[in-house]
């Protein structure tokens, strides 16, 4: 009687070891099944717009945070590729995004062309009224002089200085001279608000002035 028990006992857990297993195989196939659905989805979306990020580093948000006992909205861009030349030399790439056209009937048209991160979080702030364009990226603060013994950060820049920098080649291509340009922009288009580059972790600090580069109307 023992010997039977024992027997029906691991017969009992060998089949729930099999309906286990079983489970995980048919987990597994139903994962390479959504796997394998999501990529031909991606292709088919680069096939259709011509140029698809590899990753989605980038966000735009408009939102409102509180400095002090006063509520600032702003534009908030998140950049999350950029070299470490980013304020000076270096490289770095371009913004995330599927970039579309409209047809005269209303439908969109994939297209090849690049989203740049930093000049649709200006206008994003330009379209909410943001009271401050925020433009983060990996470095605390613009700097000119990049990776050289006379590197200066700097704390604010107006737009005539950014103009001077810019045309001395301070800022490389792709990398921080999008980021100073866009908020020269908002700068320009708002001269009483002032537009902000600073790291992701200080942003906080920076919005209430205790750090990153200010770039003003003057």
């Amino acid at each position: 009687m023992g010997i039977e028990l024992l027997q029906l006992h691991l017969g009992a857990g060998l089949l729930e070891l099999l309906l286990q297993l079983l489970g995980l195989v048919l987990a597994h196939a139903l994962l390479d099944g959504l796997g394998s659905a999501l990529n031909d989805g991606l292709s088919l979306a680069q096939t259709q717009t011509g140029d698809l990020t590899d990753h989605l580093d980038d966000l735009d948000l408009s939102s409102s945070i509180k400095a002090g006992q006063n509520y600032i909205k702003f534009g908030l861009l998140l950049s999350g590729s950029t070299s470490s030349g980013t304020t000076g030399g270096g490289s770095g790439h371009g913004g995330g995004g599927i970039p579309v056209v409209e047809r005269m009937d209303g439908t969109l048209e994939g297209v090849a062309a690049v989203i740049d991160k930093d000049f649709a979080a200006e206008l994003l702030a330009e379209q909410v009224d943001a009271d401050v364009l925020m433009i983060l990226t990996e470095v605390e603060k613009v700097a000119i002089n990049w990776g050289k013994e006379n590197q200066q950060n700097l704390d604010h820049m107006s737009l005539k200085e950014a103009v001077q920098y810019i045309e001395q080649g301070q800022f490389a291509p792709g990398s921080m001279l999008p980021k100073v340009e866009a908020a020269m922009k908002f700068a320009r288009t708002y001269p009483d608000k002032k537009a902000i580059i600073t790291s992701l972790d200080k942003a906080i600090d920076a919005l209430e002035g205790k750090t990153g580069t200010v770039i003003t109307f003057a």
